[in-house]
């Protein structure tokens, strides 16, 4: 039987695979643009934690971009 994680899905910071649920890009392309430092995060220790609000804000940009 398998737990489901538990992720405040509100709060500013979360883990690659919490913002991958937000977002709905894929925590490869997450981690791989934090490793790159074009996804807005902070390094706890050995984690990373990805600025959800920011990270929306630069899809949205990049997005409407797109369009024009």
């Amino acid at each position: 039987m398998s737990r489901a994680k538990n992720t405040d899905l509100t709060a500013p910071f979360l883990s690659p695979a919490g913002a991958a649920r937000v977002t709905g890009m894929s925590v490869k392309w997450i981690r791989e643009g934090c490793k790159a430092g074009t996804v807005p995060h902070i390094r706890v220790g050995t984690d990373f934690r990805v600025n959800v609000p920011r990270l929306l804000d630069q899809l949205n940009r990049e997005s409407m971009e797109g369009i024009r």
